[in-house]
């Protein structure tokens, strides 16, 4: 290529690129802050009672549960020490795994999570939200709590794959085709939740992409483009989140879903959400949710878990993102969707507790 020509390629691309900036690639990432045996045990053991639960091996219900998304790592500190006090009162009928998302799903222009922007202020400074974010997956795990996440931003992901023991796909990302082939190579179980607009089958079929092998590029851990061949993942599961229509956790259409599983040749075993359209978006209504569900399981519905949204205190609180200017926060209180404080997390968990002694 000729000096003049590489000139005039060069103003054909990037033209919209501001700056870059180099970032540590997963495998310096790991070693820079680098598993612990305590944490190794806490996550090999989920990953394992995770599969048994999955497979109806394990009977105890499956409860992932914390806040909407991480935005202080010090208040997720705390509710991973109180979630561990709740792990010895009642983890003879419940698994917990603690709610842990770094990255926001958004559909108009928001704060896309403690990853991409961990100051809250517009600073997009990625390495401390990575940096950071796996420090406290690391703690969270060193005091024996296993973690889950929904699995949407890859690069991120990629320097946390070691330490999650659950991940989830959501509503908007169930179909993205880059994701689901990532799902087949993932080392714990991965659940995939109903489209917001309703149907059942863009889950379902991609619930089977997942189990099949597949053939992928994608970045290795040394930061080297690389092809990737999966084995499938045979640990997918079912999540009814509800719709733009309104809930989907109800028995009915609890029996439609299993049903339409069963017809694919699935497992009929689901999860169910009691956030998001099941609640209508209030934190107060997920202990419906829950009641349900728990009738449900007691009376034999294959239901082996729940996603709560829940937090040090109620509801949620709105900031505004400003270049250079963190916002004033009130502390414990999720900055995403509204979520249930510690009292009204303990007496859902207490009411879905006595109910699973009804088995």
């Amino acid at each position: 290529m000729s000096t003049q020509l590489r000139h005039r390629v060069a103003r054909m691309t990037n033209i919209r690129i501001r700056s870059e900036h180099p970032l540590p690639s997963p495998a310096q990432l790991k070693a820079d802050l680098p598993m612990t045996e305590k944490a190794w045990k806490t996550i090999g053991t989920a990953r394992k009672i995770g599969q048994r639960i999955l497979r109806g091996v394990d009977p105890r219900f499956m409860l992932v549960l914390g806040p909407c998304s991480v935005h202080s790592t010090e208040d997720c500190l705390e509710y991973g020490r109180w979630l561990s006090v709740l792990q010895k009162k009642f983890g003879s009928r419940i698994f917990f795994m603690m709610r842990l998302c770094f990255s926001k799903p958004r559909t108009k222009p928001d704060w896309t999570g403690f990853w991409s922007d961990p100051d809250l202020d517009g600073s997009y400074d990625i390495e401390k939200g990575w940096r950071e974010g796996r420090r406290l997956a690391l703690d969270l795990s060193e005091l024996g709590i296993p973690i889950a996440t929904e699995y949407n931003d890859i690069p991120g992901q990629q320097r946390f794959d070691d330490l999650y023991s659950l991940y989830w796909i959501g509503a908007r990302e169930v179909t993205n085709q880059q994701l689901r082939q990532v799902a087949s190579a993932l080392s714990c179980p991965v659940g995939f939740k109903n489209p917001i607009s309703g149907p059942l089958q863009p889950a379902l079929d991609s619930l089977a992409f997942a189990k099949t092998s597949h053939s992928l590029p994608a970045v290795s851990d040394s930061g080297i483009m690389a092809k990737f061949e999966t084995t499938g993942n045979p640990d997918g599961f079912l999540i009814l989140r509800g719709t733009h229509h309104g809930p989907n956790y109800c028995p009915e259409q609890v029996a439609e879903a299993q049903h339409a599983l069963t017809a694919q040749g699935l497992s009929p075993r689901l999860v169910v959400d009691f956030s998001h359209a099941n609640s209508g978006k209030d934190h107060k209504a997920q202990i419906e949710v829950c009641r349900s569900v728990a009738n449900q399981v007691a009376s034999g519905v294959p239901i082996f878990g729940g996603l709560y949204e829940s937090n040090l205190l109620d509801g949620s609180q709105k900031i505004v993102i400003r270049s250079g200017q963190k916002p004033t926060i009130e502390s414990g209180v999720s900055i995403t969707d509204s979520c249930d404080g510690l009292g009204r997390s303990h007496d859902l968990i207490k009411e879905l507790f006595d109910a699973l002694g009804n088995r």
